[in-house]
């Protein structure tokens, strides 16, 4: 979604109107609100296995030793 330019350009006259305080405020809402908009990057699965996640423990090694260990019955 892109801002069009005429919504931009009101939007930083309204801040060069307010307070320098307000203003900073003003900066400090919306980043919050840009940065809520981003979603988090999933680095490994790991990391959100709660208890877990202070263990040394592989899931992706986990899974590909329990997808190992299964018999297929293909035919």
């Amino acid at each position: 979604m892109s801002l069009p330019k005429d919504k931009l350009d009101e939007l930083v006259k309204e801040l060069n109107n307010l307070p320098e305080n307000e203003a900073e405020q003003a900066v400090i809402i919306l980043q919050d609100f840009i940065n809520k908009k981003k979603k988090p990057e999933i680095k490994q699965a790991s990391d959100f296995f709660g208890f877990m996640k202070n263990k040394d423990f592989d899931v992706d090694e986990e899974s590909k030793k329990l997808r190992d260990e299964w018999e297929r019955n293909i035919s």
